[in-house]
């Protein structure tokens, strides 16, 4: 099964977590193991990835935390992370959740903007810490 132009899912969790049925592509990551994992839809299944050392499936993913005064990362970071092949996640301080990046981009409004599902973090500057964007 092929699947383009869809924002997919993306997962943290324990290997001790139950994965759930997933969009084809979808990504989970166990923080205990640091296994990457890819979801087969057709197959109904989630496939490890292989680890690799510059990126990719299988790369440590890149975790922003966003809290009220800012995040913990520029833009600039995310673009290198995603440029280097590792998924984009964010987890808001007091939130038990991670969403993974479905879009990044610069604004002709000069402003740079990362979206994670519906929620939106801007930037400034291209070197510039992300906040959560007034939606």
């Amino acid at each position: 099964m092929i699947t383009a132009n869809i924002a997919f899912n993306g997962y943290i969790g324990l290997s001790t977590d139950t994965k759930p049925a997933a969009l084809n592509g979808s990504r989970f990551y166990e923080m205990d193991t640091q296994k990457s994992y890819m979801y087969d839809q057709e197959g109904g299944q989630w496939i490890e990835q292989p680890a690799s050392g510059g990126g990719g499936a299988g790369a440590e993913p890149f975790i922003i935390t966003i809290r009220d005064s800012g995040s913990d990362k520029t833009f600039a970071e995310v673009v290198t992370a995603f440029e280097n092949g590792q998924t984009v996640w964010t987890k808001a301080v007091g939130q038990d959740w991670y969403d993974s990046m479905t879009n990044i981009q610069w604004n002709e409004s000069g402003t740079y903007q990362v979206s994670f599902g519906s929620n939106v973090a801007e930037a400034g500057e291209y070197d510039g810490v992300l906040y959560w964007s007034e939606g």
